[in-house]
């Protein structure tokens, strides 16, 4: 192939297992952008780099098609298939198959260029690094450099890598082209919404972002989020505007809806979680540029958009050094060094190079101009192009050898006889820098076809593209609307219903008051049923959704019914729904020969070990939009402090195996009672905290950590704490990382002492909030936002009061330090990591972003050496033979004064309900006393009796459970799709239990009597609704990872975390 050539069309799949150069063990690099304006026929301008080390990166504008606006050079790519998996061995290629391989990629260049003595010289390998290229795209990939020029190669994940999470490769082409809902959430949270209008003031509201829209709620709950305030399809966004780090928790979106421009502007709390948020909105539209990118570039080939072929791409970029300026070096985090770069254009690729763009593009953001297809001329021509690499710091030789190589290169010039040797950029074979002519005939956008309508037909089209703007719906998959009423508790309301494949809506605008709007996810629909109605005359339809009320919609005749039943049976079932992505990977055949340059998919996946600092600001890396499950920090001892039942502890070990995997050392401290069980899974135990059971008896007769336990401890058991305190101490000691449940008490002191991060982690809601009340303070009923939040102030300063001589004590004669009080300690700016489900307890508004809602923290096999007993099993199948739903009863580690009364309760109450039982003691009868409490009580039929049974093991196979509440047994009968009914003793159990019964999944028990029970059971296997609300609710905990989502908030929150408290403050 002639020098400086490429082909213009055509796929090229990489080598299998090439891995040219291997990735280093430690860390990764990254990249920064002048910003200066270049141009070509594309630009991907993705991606921030941390602001204060390049803070001229950003830009504002990002353009769809046909806006008539210039764009920079996009990184590009050719199109490969899917190679065999990368385990295969391959053997390493030789600096020699590695240079012949440029030379046929790219041509021949030593034999086109001089010397000063008119001599040519043969090209020669000189070095290669694993490091990051930056051109409005942020990429990870190898670096080679000859004596002739630098080469830069990168592979590009599909789209699924964008919607889901993978672990490998193998795994993301395994299910990447499976079909994934679009409605999957990928990222969201409270932020402040501020808008535009002078009666309108700022309000905090909840925010969620999928694939294909952002969406405004008023509230994280289910009732919420059935009634979006706001949606935009983020195929619409025109501009992101820069990071301006005086408001650096600000976020600006800038939109063109209906054709008239809006904007989004909010404000999150702190700059970690605006970087986090920015990471995800590029990566989104990173992908839906990509999308329209396949499409375009399979229409320039004749094909229909349709064929395009989602798979892994290749980037390929060449230039040569003597065209190449090393501008600046910097330093990046201390692991890695920026290298500056310009590129100056031969005279064809001048032409292409006169474009222009907004005035700010001199700050590019990462997503500027993402979506411009379309150049325009523009009078001052830049006739250079700027980009950034970076390399570890490590390999400072390659640094070295690269600014030598430009020195020399220099002294050479072009044969007259020959062409120019030209800087190399292309995707799917077409070249990015080819001439004016070319890009105007191969990415000439598509035009939209107009139809002639009549003026009904027409109207109704306007209404389908307003209701679309409303609730972010997309009309080319099909709108369909219909008047009618919406019965809203025995009121008809009139508007408008919405069907869709994704979702089914009811909108009724209004002109003073808050329009009327109900959004449902189409996948929650089971079906339809005519129904009668509240008006006279009116046919009625039943919207059934699983786990929820029917939805009943009133219309004028039968005819409006019916139709309305047609539609709904059309949008509404599997098969019509639309998938994230409407193409399936398919194999190419065409290779190029530089493919053997390429990195290997599975280097991609590799842990990374990254600064503390780098962390905090990670920024979206466009073929690793999974990088933050596959970034690590850096080796440490991270320490575990925590008291209580097993179920307290259980969920420790499950994040201190993931914790191990990353290789850090995991250190539990708790009771001794647990220390064989934490040893079993390799994990380093430390004894803290006392004897359990003691502690157990001690808060089931005055409510764990209440006012009563305090004054009681302080009276009677001030050993307990004063132990407590000093064995904390002693086994925190060696602690770099501090995580603790706030029941210890020592932990927020001991990681002042030692000034280290400290992270809070618990089982139920600690931090102030209006939306729930303080977990041991729960009242018989709800008492309203006020009340709610006044438990936790009350609550904090009663335990301080009666806690705060020892510790002060314990402080100074330990730790060293002076007395504190409550306002030194600033607990509230802890960051804090909360294990259950959102789907259980929705993140309030007022909580702010460094607590994190992880999801469960599950322990997989917790008791692998327990197998059912076949007198079980066989109990289990004769329930399922006769007919008789079967269930659980169980109080896990409560203390019960007498046991056999409550078993035969259990067992009367099982008898009247008509199911089967599986009872559990545990450790129920270390409360009795065996004179008094006679001969244990032997089982019916109906009831089979053990002492304990794996939660995990159980509950899948049960349609409900009974239990005391406590927060793990909840999760884990939740967790499994069952009705759970609570029947609370002390702290936590009780907000527990006001949780399962508000969400509908479950039943408060009042009493332990045998009618209370049987009527919790009766309701729990029978009731309809909430049956399939616990299936719900079940699936979207199964599907969270919550040790992943919690190392990332460690990951995000680290700095943060080891900061001084006193000196925080929240954006506004």
């Amino acid at each position: 192939m002639a020098a400086g050539k490429t082909s213009r069309r055509g796929n090229s799949p990489a080598r299998s297992g090439s891995s040219t150069p291997s990735a280093p063990p430690s860390t990764e690099t990254l990249l920064a952008d002048e910003g200066r304006p270049v141009s070509a026929r594309q630009e991907i301008a993705l991606t921030s780099v941390e602001p204060h080390l390049t803070s001229n990166i950003e830009s504002s504008s990002i353009n769809s098609p046909g806006r008539g606006t210039s764009r920079r050079l996009f990184l590009i790519a050719d199109q490969v298939d899917t190679p065999t998996s990368d385990d295969t061995p391959v053997l390493e290629p030789t600096e020699a198959e590695k240079l012949a391989a440029m030379q046929e990629e790219y041509g021949q260049i030593a034999s086109s260029m001089v010397d000063e003595h008119g001599d040519s010289q043969h090209e020669a390998m000189l070095a290669e690094s694993w490091g990051t290229m930056f051109k409005g795209l942020m990429v990870v990939g190898n670096i080679h450099l000859t004596s002739h020029r630098l080469l830069f190669h990168a592979l590009l994940p599909p789209d699924a890598a964008f919607v889901h999470h993978y672990d490998s490769a193998e795994e993301l082409e395994a299910l990447g082209s499976s079909p994934s809902s679009s409605t999957h959430i990928l990222h969201s949270g409270p932020v402040t919404w501020h808008r535009h209008k002078p009666l309108l003031s700022s309000q905090r509201v909840w925010l969620e972002m999928n694939a294909d829209m952002i969406t405004i709620y008023p509230s994280a709950d289910d009732s919420g989020r059935v009634r979006p305030i706001k949606s935009f399809l983020l195929s619409s966004v025109d501009t992101i505007r820069p990071r301006d780090d005086t408001k650096a928790s600000d976020i600006h979106l800038n939109f063109t809806l209906e054709g008239s421009h809006k904007s989004l502007f909010f404000t999150v709390d702190t700059p970690q979680s605006a970087a986090q948020w920015r990471r995800h909105i590029e990566a989104a539209l990173f992908r839906i540029f990509r999308r329209r990118w396949r499409h375009k570039a399979t229409s320039v080939a004749g094909k229909e958009p349709e064929s395009s072929v989602d798979q892994w791409n290749t980037l390929r970029f060449c230039v040569p050094l003597h065209r190449l300026a090393l501008i600046d070096e910097g330093d990046y985090h201390g692991f890695a060094t920026l290298l500056s770069l310009k590129v100056d254009l031969d005279e064809s690729q001048r032409l292409v190079s006169a474009g222009t763009f907004f005035a700010a593009a001199d700050t590019a953001s990462i997503t500027d101009n993402l979506l411009n297809m379309h150049l325009r001329a523009k009078s001052d021509t830049d006739l250079t192009f700027n980009f950034n690499l970076a390399v570890i710091t490590e390999q400072g030789s390659f640094i070295d050898k690269l600014r030598h190589g430009i020195q020399v290169a220099h002294l050479r010039h072009p044969k007259a006889d020959v062409d120019a040797n030209r800087l190399i950029f292309n995707i799917a074979g077409i070249d990015c820098l080819a001439s004016e002519d070319d890009i105007e005939r191969e990415v000439q956008e598509e035009s939209r076809p107009s139809e002639s309508l009549p003026a009904r037909i027409a109207r109704k089209a306007e209404k389908a593209h307003t209701a679309a703007a409303v609730f972010g719906l997309h009309e080319e998959e099909g709108i369909w609307l219909k008047r009618c009423y919406l019965d809203i508790v025995g009121v008809p309301v009139r508007g408008h219903l919405i069907v869709t494949p994704r979702f089914v809506c009811f909108w009724r605008k209004n002109t003073l008051s808050p329009d009327v709007k109900y959004r449902f996810d189409s996948t929650l629909v089971k079906g339809f049923e005519p129904v009668n109605c509240v008006q006279p005359g009116f046919s009625g339809l039943a919207l059934k959704l699983h786990g929820q009320q029917d939805v009943v919609f009133e219309f004028w005749n039968v005819l409006g019914r019916d139709e309305a039943i047609s539609q709904l049976k059309q949008f509404t079932t599997p098969e019509t729904r639309p998938t994230s992505s409407s193409t399936t990977p398919q194999p190419s055949t065409p290779t190029h020969p530089a493919d053997i340059l390429v990195p290997s998919k599975k280097s991609l996946f590799e842990t990374r070990v990254l600064p503390d600092d780098f962390l905090s600001h990670m920024p979206f890396i466009a073929n690793e939009p999974w990088v933050s499950r596959s970034i690590a920090l850096s080796p440490r001892t991270f320490t575990m402090l925590t008291i209580g039942s097993r179920g307290d502890v259980q969920p420790y070990i499950a994040l201190g195996l993931r914790l191990k995997k990353d290789g850090h050392r995991v250190v539990i401290v708790t009771h001794q009672e647990f220390k064989e069980w934490v040893e079993g899974y390799g994990i380093e135990h430390r004894q803290a905290g006392g004897d359990p059971t003691a502690l157990m008896k001690l808060s089931a007769e005055h409510k764990m950590l209440s006012p009563g336990f305090f004054k009681e401890s302080v009276g009677y058991f001030r050993q307990w704490l004063d132990d407590l305190l000093v064995d904390a101490w002693e086994a925190c000691k060696d602690a770099d990382v501090l995580i603790e449940s706030p029941s210890a008490m020592a932990g927020i002191h001991i990681a002042e002492r030692l000034q280290i991060p400290y992270f809070r982690a618990f089982t139920m809601p600690w931090t102030r909030t209006s939306a729930y009340p303080q977990a041991f303070m729960v009242p018989a009923f709800e008492m309203g936002p006020g009340f709610n939040y006044s438990t936790y102030v009350l609550y904090d300063n009663i335990i301080w009061k009666a806690t705060a001589g020892q510790i002060n004590r314990w402080r100074k004669e330990h730790l060293g330090l002076p007395s504190t009080d409550m306002s030194e300690m600033s607990a509230t700016k802890v960051p804090f990591l909360y294990n259950f489900s959102s789907a259980i307890v929705p993140k309030p508004l007022d909580w702010h972003d460094d607590i994190t809602i992880t999801g469960y923290w599950v322990l997989e096999n917790s008791d692998s050496e327990w197998s059912p007993p076949e007198a079980l099993t066989a109990f289990m199948d004769k329930a399922k033979a006769d007919g008789k739903p079967l269930v659980y009863i169980g109080f896990g580690s409560i203390v019960v004064p007498k046991p056999n009364e409550i078993t035969k309760s259990i067992i009367e109450a099982v008898e009247k309900a008509d199911v089967r039982a599986i009872v559990a003691k545990g450790w129920s009868s270390r409360g009795g006393d065996p004179a008094k409490e006679g001969a244990a009580i032997e089982f019916p039929a109906s009831c089979f009796g053990l002492e304990k049974v794996p939660h995990g093991w159980l509950f899948p196979k049960v349609q409900a459970a009974l239990h005391h509440g406590g927060a793990g047994t909840v999760g884990a009968s939740l967790r499994a799709g069952i009705p759970t009914c609570i029947r609370p003793f002390f702290g936590d159990q009780y907000f527990w239990a006001n949780r399962v019964t508000k969400l509908g999944v479950g039943v408060r028990v009042g009493s332990l009597r045998s009618d209370d029970i049987a009527h919790a059971l009766v309701k729990a296997t029978t009731d309809r609704v909430m049956l399939e609300k616990a299936a719900r609710i079940g699936e979207a905990i199964r599907k969270e990872s919550g040790v992943d989502n919690a190392l990332e908030a460690i990951q995000y929150n680290i700095l943060r975390a080891g900061s001084d408290r006193t000196k925080m403050s929240w954006a506004k």
